[in-house]
């Protein structure tokens, strides 16, 4: 659409307005956000309500410390060739309120998790944006992780995961699992936040990871 025009796409992350359960990530998902951004041809990228000053100066100023990974993502993502050789995460969307949210942009409603599995074994897809060249250097790439983090998800189940058609093998699985940002079974809350999350010490989750050949990764959608 914006094609032969002079018209720039600038995508920000806001720290505040952040997606459902990824506040406050680490610099390993700021970099696959970032690569993504820059695949999609974006012009430049943009920050907002990121700290960028050093633990130090908020202390002087009365300010509660930025996440660390802010202040090194503003070293690393400014250009796709920073970011080249770099660990990444990329992640599937998921819906979840923002702060004060009304209307259609600000619930995130066409994100794809959470997502429910049918019993019945019937087979879901969703689609994850891989922003590198992962196929390309597959010798440089000491491992792919794909994760899976669910609910109420019993021992007994059998669940089969592939990636592009290929099926993975199990890694690890763990049902003792916790994440201070995923408030199951209790309703999710608004995703803004001051990083004041804890982790509830009875919440079960069932974290996956499989292991991933790097030449089945796909520039772009998968």
């Amino acid at each position: 659409m914006t094609r032969g025009h002079n018209i720039k796409l600038q995508p920000c992350h806001d720290d505040h307005h952040a997606t459902d359960a990824y506040q406050y990530p680490s610099i390993e998902f700021f970099r696959g956000v970032a690569a993504n951004w820059w695949w999609q041809r974006a012009d430049s990228l943009m920050t907002f309500n990121w700290s960028n000053a050093s633990p130090n100066l908020c202390q002087k100023v009365g300010a509660t410390p930025g996440p660390a990974s802010q202040r090194q993502a503003y070293h690393e993502i400014g250009t796709p060739q920073t970011l080249q050789g770099k660990d990444k995460m990329f992640v599937v969307q998921r819906r979840g309120g923002y702060p004060w949210a009304k209307g259609y942009f600000n619930h995130n409603d066409d994100a794809a998790l959470p997502l429910e599995l049918p019993a019945d074994g019937g087979l879901r897809s969703v689609q994850i944006r891989i922003g590198d060249h992962v196929s390309v250097n597959p010798l440089r790439i000491k491992q792919v992780v794909l994760r899976l983090i669910m609910f109420r998800a019993e021992a007994s189940n059998s669940i089969d995961v592939y990636l592009n058609g290929v099926p993975l093998s199990r890694d690890v699985r763990d049902d003792d699992w916790k994440d201070r940002q995923i408030f199951s079974p209790r309703p999710q809350p608004a995703s803004g936040g001051a990083n004041r999350w804890k982790i509830n010490p009875i919440q079960k989750l069932s974290r996956l990871d499989y292991k991933v050949t790097p030449r089945l990764c796909k520039l772009g959608l998968n």
